[in-house]
């Protein structure tokens, strides 16, 4: 799950969703999904959920506030971890 800005902000059928994802976690012990913040400050999450602030998340480089290299670098090091995550949930 992607969370940005727009997806924040919207209440509609992303937050439904996020809910019913969110509440299947803590009823069944299970990690479903591995939030990846993209332009949203912990303070922001944290006011959409509180819980959410305190799960495990990974947070995508912001490309304009890297040169293109480090940018590069940053995107290698996300790919990475989501990897290593979900080939630990198998």
């Amino acid at each position: 799950m992607i969370l940005t800005p727009n997806f924040l902000n919207n209440p509609g059928w992303g937050k439904k969703e996020f809910d019913s994802i969110f509440t299947r976690e803590m009823i069944y012990e299970e990690k479903v999904i591995l939030p990846i913040w993209y332009g949203v400050t912990k303070k922001e999450i944290y006011e959409y959920s509180p819980a959410l602030a305190d799960t495990l998340a990974l947070v995508w480089p912001n490309e304009t506030e890297l040169n293109k290299e480090d940018y590069k670098k940053e995107v290698e090091l996300a790919i990475s971890k989501i990897h290593t995550v979900i080939s630990k949930s198998n």
